[in-house]
């Protein structure tokens, strides 16, 4: 991305100042200072990156490896990477280790959280991957994965009004889209 494209996605999402913004997880509270005055510094989000690294090595600590705040701050951590960073590459990995974590919680069925909630969790988080997928012009794997995630949720009986199925099928829609006009569809001339 250029610098001056940086600069605007940077802007609209950050005021232009230093701020502190609050971010609460299920352990503590913690308070993040973000400065975007000048983006061209040191990178703005080494602070996130860092207290976020520590986050998921103190749930790993507090609940163990396999547990699903560990899952969620390496999807943190990923989506960071994804639209923050422009890394698609790493955030890919941070989805799937988060992914790991999801199913092993529920394969054996240790989690305080309801089946279809964890369902939930893993599809989002699937879709994650396969938006980071998508930005590594992966496509057909991107597709794939998306199915899935609506597979699960359709095995899940959850409903396709659902705000997270919606989300997940308009965004297997603009992949088709997208794909469409990187490589149109051979169609028949009547």
């Amino acid at each position: 991305m250029d610098q001056s494209r940086r600069k605007r996605k940077l802007s609209s999402a950050i005021s232009c100042c230093s701020t502190e913004v609050p971010y609460e997880n299920l352990t503590d509270k913690l308070t993040i200072e973000v400065s975007c005055c000048s983006t061209a510094e040191a990178p703005v989000y080494e602070n996130l990156i860092d207290k976020l690294t520590l986050e998921i090595q103190t749930h790993k600590i507090m609940y163990g490896a396999v547990h699903p705040s560990v899952a969620e701050s390496l999807n943190s951590l990923a989506l960071v990477y994804h639209h923050m960073l422009n890394d698609s590459a790493q955030a890919l990995e941070y989805h799937q280790q988060a992914l790991s974590v999801l199913t092993t919680v529920r394969t054996t069925g240790t989690s305080h959280i309801e089946e279809k909630d964890l369902a939930i969790k893993i599809a989002v988080t699937t879709s994650d991957i396969a938006n980071a997928q998508w930005a590594l012009s992966h496509h057909e794997d991107a597709e794939q994965t998306f199915a899935d995630a609506l597979n699960l949720l359709e095995q899940e009986n959850i409903p396709k009004s659902h705000p997270r199925s919606y989300a997940i099928r308009n965004r297997l829609c603009a992949l088709y889209r997208h794909s469409d006009e990187l490589h149109p569809p051979k169609r028949a001339h009547i």
